[in-house]
């Protein structure tokens, strides 16, 4: 409801712009005394805290609002990758500047926001239409994406407790197998558990709909 006067895509950028300032301004309130900053004692109190990732809903809102504000994309159009080429380049260029010459509270988790959101809008621009196997990728990919993004962490911290991955192995094969067995346990999850849950839900509230308009 907050967001229904934004309806040009110049009060949506000074929207994302004023948020974006305010998530610092959150970050330095909530910013923890210390001589050092690390994941120990940043996670809950920055990383983890509503008050400063749920303004990122609230950017995703606003970039949904500039996607309907343009012109629908058609097939006519021609295939455009130079604005997601560009965006690509400025969020690994941002990545690096982050991590070697801002501290951590202000490094890539927040200082790339203003590109994560262009690179989502750019994407979002493509107007690329995946068929066939392409289209069931993507499908399953954005299926299990969410389930992915809730439980990594704390299936990488069980992984690494129980030493179900054994450190032995080398850096970059290690982070391969880390990176399958998530996908797999997150499938796993999406088929087994969500998707059922969220059907038996579909049909309850359908039998609720029906029986109050009846």
């Amino acid at each position: 409801f907050l967001l229904r006067p934004f309806k040009s895509l110049t009060r949506i950028i000074a929207a994302l712009f004023i948020g974006y300032f305010l998530q610092f301004i959150l970050i330095q309130y909530f910013l923890p005394d210390g001589d050092a900053y690390n994941v120990m004692n940043l996670n809950v109190p920055i990383y983890t805290n509503p008050a400063i990732r749920g303004l990122e809903f609230v950017f995703g809102m606003l970039l949904y609002k500039a996607f309907v504000l343009l012109p629908p994309i058609t097939k006519k159009e021609k295939l455009n990758w130079k604005p997601l080429t560009l965006a690509i380049l400025s969020f690994l260029v941002i990545n690096v500047i982050g991590e070697k010459f801002i501290p951590y509270q202000y490094s890539m988790f927040f200082s790339a926001v203003p590109v994560v959101a262009l690179l989502v809008f750019s994407l979002s621009r493509v107007h690329w239409y995946p068929t066939d196997f392409p289209n069931k990728i993507c499908l399953w990919a954005g299926g299990i994406s969410y389930v992915l993004y809730c439980l990594h962490w704390p299936l990488m911290e069980m992984i690494q407790l129980w030493n179900i991955i054994p450190q032995s192995i080398p850096f970059p094969l290690h982070s391969l197998v880390l990176f399958i067995v998530l996908i797999l346990i997150s499938h796993l999850i999406y088929r087994w558990v969500e998707t059922p849950t969220r059907r038996f839900l579909y049909r309850k509230a359908d039998s609720i709909r029906f029986s109050v308009n009846h």
